[in-house]
């Protein structure tokens, strides 16, 4: 079963999330913050992540710029999520290196679908 780190500052939106990853079968690691979120990343077995822009203490986009930079689990797969509308917030997590973006508010079946086909990805890697 694989671990998910779910990184997400608003409460409701976490508890929301991680039921629709627990009931895909995955494991659900869960911080309310980047920095947290990196914490966990270093000390958990994770196989995916999944994590908010707008995010106290290391946004969305600190927290991928530390991932993609760092020495340890630096291409494990990362979907980053926003509720921004402006195209620069995608560019900019794509140009740091995410492998995939969900505009919220999403649907069940995209982050579903998503999650599953880069963790295939990653299996075949």
């Amino acid at each position: 079963m694989p671990n998910i780190l779910l990184v997400e500052d608003n409460e409701v939106a976490l508890r929301a999330t991680a039921q629709i990853l627990e009931r895909s079968g995955y494991t659900v690691i869960m911080a309310p913050d980047g920095r947290e979120g990196l914490e966990k990343l270093y000390k958990e077995n994770v196989d995916l992540v999944v994590a908010d822009i707008l995010m106290p203490h290391y946004n969305g986009l600190e927290m991928l710029s530390k991932i993609r930079n760092g020495h340890f689990k630096k291409d494990i797969p990362v979907i980053l999520m926003s509720a921004l509308i402006e195209e620069s917030a995608k560019i900019s997590a794509f140009n740091l290196g995410a492998d995939d973006f969900l505009q919220k508010p999403f649907s069940m079946q995209e982050l579903r679908s998503r999650v599953a086909s880069l963790l295939a990805k990653k299996a075949i890697i």
